[in-house]
């Protein structure tokens, strides 16, 4: 019997491009920091932050900030001598080896593939509590529709919707920073409540908490590094769109979160899932809060999921370009037309559907948060040993700032972890997910085995 090698093309498949078009530049890789991350993200989750923080979102969000600044920077190490851009996978196979690279690509697609059911589930939840008459599967149908819809467009055309509904975002915040503004400014005594409100004492259990609440909202801009085989010079402009996107962010989520707690300071009453589209008409009327309600539901259903499933499939790909997953040839085809891995897409909307639709919420939050905090732990590690202990001639201060970095940022993805909730479920899905991918491992290496044959 023939055996066919996982690491050769079909021959049907020859005509098609086998490398993704470096088409793209540092503005489009900035707007997709900030569309995977979302600059109204705060909205969606002002509730419940608040009441998991005692009111004192604004806190929460700068420790975060402060804290995920370590990931950000190692991102932008790594990426300043990769050779070739490709994310995690690229990055850590760089520190720690092939293997680890491997692993730490398949830890992080559990952030990247099921991020998009969350939000599919998330956006159908929040339409159905104005209109319960409709099935929530049908909203997640619609958003999936649209996802698959745009990924088979070329990647410019793609980003160029993303950069249209971002000006929508930033159109929405500065709407409500304005009405803030004006509200406050005939309400001043409210501000100087809600600046003592946020200094409260507080103890290790809440800091651990705040650690991984705070690292989890700005999961996202870390996919800027996907795109790095789309850019002509991913060394010089990977790093450069992770800081910029990232420091916009911070800053954005600190405006909105310090002016929402300023005009409405008694989260008691808060609803968890519209606590700030509710304040946001509290000060304005129902027109602001439709606008917000609106603007977040398709920022989280349409365009962060579809950022998810770009940094997905861009993630399945590298795999199948260095022929590192069974049936590579398939899930590494690009379509001739668009240049975009459109059958890894498909699979990840599909995926995406189904896992909104059967799964619940807080299970596929929990596969998130493991995914991503076990990733970026490796990927501090790899900091550690490339730069800190492995590298020769380096100066000595640069290798104690990056070890310090590596250590720090240990630290609090050690913290975030041990303060996921429920524990139980995050040691017993992150089990699941490791024996999943080390069953794909194996097969993967079976497959090497028969096309050695």
């Amino acid at each position: 019997m023939k055996v066919t090698s996982a690491r050769s093309y079909p021959e049907r498949f020859e005509e098609t491009p086998r490398e993704l078009t470096k088409s793209l530049r540092l503005s489009d890789l900035i707007v997709f920091g900030l569309l995977f991350t979302v600059p109204i993200a705060p909205m969606s989750m002002y509730g419940y932050v608040a009441g998991q923080s005692s009111g004192r979102v604004p806190l929460v969000f700068l420790l975060g900030w402060c804290c995920m600044a370590c990931i950000a920077y190692s991102y932008w190490r790594f990426s300043g001598i990769s050779n070739r851009g490709g994310s995690i996978y690229e990055f850590v196979s760089l520190g720690l080896g092939e293997k680890a690279g491997w692993f730490a690509s398949w830890l992080i697609l559990a952030d990247y593939l099921f991020i998009p059911a969350v939000l599919y589930a998330n956006s159908a939840q929040l339409i159905s509590l104005w209109l319960p008459d409709v099935p929530s599967f049908v909203w997640i149908a619609l958003f999936a529709l649209m996802n698959l819809v745009l990924s088979q467009r070329s990647i410019r055309r793609q980003l160029q919707f993303g950069l249209l509904f971002l000006c929508v975002e930033l159109f929405a915040l500065a709407v409500f920073v304005a009405a803030a503004i004006y509200f406050l400014s005939h309400h001043p005594h409210l501000a100087a409540a809600s600046s003592a409100s946020l200094v409260q004492p507080m103890n290790w259990a809440i800091f651990a908490k705040w650690v991984s609440i705070g690292l989890l909202v700005f999961l996202g801009f870390d996919g800027v590094s996907t795109l790095g085989n789309e850019v002509p010079e991913p060394r010089k402009m990977i790093g450069r769109a992770t800081w910029t996107a990232f420091g916009l962010l911070g800053a954005l989520f600190l405006l909105q979160s310090i002016l929402a707690n300023s005009v409405y300071p008694n989260f008691d009453n808060l609803d968890p899932a519209t606590g700030f589209f509710d304040l946001a008409r509290s000060i304005s009327g129902p027109w602001l809060y439709w606008l917000l309600a609106c603007s977040t539901i398709f920022a989280s259903g349409v365009v962060n999921a579809w950022a998810g499933h770009t940094a997905s499939t861009r993630i399945l790909y590298n795999l199948a370009r260095d022929e590192k997953l069974p049936w590579s040839s398939w899930l590494g085809r690009l379509q001739p037309a668009t240049g975009v891995p459109n059958v890894a897409m498909s699979i990840a909307v599909l995926l995406a559907f189904l896992l909104a639709t059967f799964v619940s919420a807080q299970t596929l939050n929990v596969f998130v948060s493991f995914g991503a905090l076990t990733a970026f732990l490796l990927l501090q590690v790899a900091l550690l040993r490339h730069f800190a202990m492995s590298r020769r001639g380096a100066r000595l201060a640069v290798r104690l700032v990056d070890a310090a970095v590596a250590v720090l940022g240990m630290a609090v993805v050690i913290t975030a972890l041990v303060s996921v909730k429920p524990s139980k479920q995050l040691i017993t899905y992150g089990v699941v997910w490791i024996l999943v991918g080390v069953a794909v491992w194996i097969l993967q290496t079976a497959d090497e085995d028969e096309g050695g044959v």
